[in-house]
């Protein structure tokens, strides 16, 4: 079970989802098999899509830890703000 979105409500919809915890998900899993599972998804975009952060790039220039470019448009206002509020509740 996976999820690709930017939007914070939506990550933390999944984990609740799966009754897990997001501080126990296995990033070395995610590192080993990010890549073939984009490229078997049926959707164009992902399958091309870019890994990026840490987990991916021994020279990351970002925060991120794991994270997937698309090159799909999206407005991150709405979606940072709900992560400001995520982060004032800890």
């Amino acid at each position: 079970l996976g999820l690709i979105s930017s939007h914070p409500a939506a990550c933390n919809a999944l984990v609740k989802y799966a009754s897990a915890n997001i501080k126990d998900i296995e990033l070395d899993f995610i590192h080993q098999h990010a890549k073939g599972i984009l490229a078997s998804s049926p959707i164009t975009y992902l399958q091309a899509a870019q890994l990026r952060g840490s987990l991916f790039q021994d020279s990351s220039t970002s925060d991120a830890i794991s994270s997937v470019f698309t090159e799909f448009y999206i407005d991150h206002t709405g979606p940072l703000a709900v992560l400001e509020q995520y982060k004032k509740k800890g």
